[in-house]
């Protein structure tokens, strides 16, 4: 039997679990911009990994029949729940083609942002008596 817990005892993926997953699979995919996503799957049962979100390019009509599927489980490595575990391209199974879409934008990390530099003041110049 399998060591895994069954898919209704993992806990959902949190935001970050999640941005970092579709990141991931966008990247896996090479889709071209703009991207849409569904909102958080519960697997097919007959799955290993209990969540999944599919995404697709909405460049165009024709980009959007490809759909990939990023999947979220349990990491076997490290034990932790509601990791990405890997993205494919999505097969029927998958359901993907009935999902609703929307469109996808990258939360902006703060660390990514340039600091804000202060306004400088300006230098005060001392007279010197002679």
């Amino acid at each position: 039997m399998s060591d895994l817990p069954p898919p209704d005892a993992v806990a959902q993926p949190e935001q970050a679990q999640l941005t970092s997953g579709i990141a991931s699979g966008i990247n896996d995919s090479r889709f071209a911009k703009p991207i849409e996503i569904t909102d958080l799957l519960k697997s097919p049962s007959s799955y290993e990994e209990p969540w999944m979100i599919c995404v697709r390019s909405a460049s165009s009509d024709e980009a959007r029949r490809l759909t990939y599927s990023v999947f979220y489980g349990t990491n076997l490595g490290n034990g932790l729940t509601g990791q990405y575990v890997k993205s494919r391209y999505s097969v029927f199974a998958d359901n993907c083609d009935a999902q609703t879409y929307h469109p996808y934008t990258a939360p902006v990390v703060a660390s990514a942002l340039p600091s804000p530099n202060p306004t400088p003041e300006p230098k005060k110049r001392h007279r010197h008596d002679q």
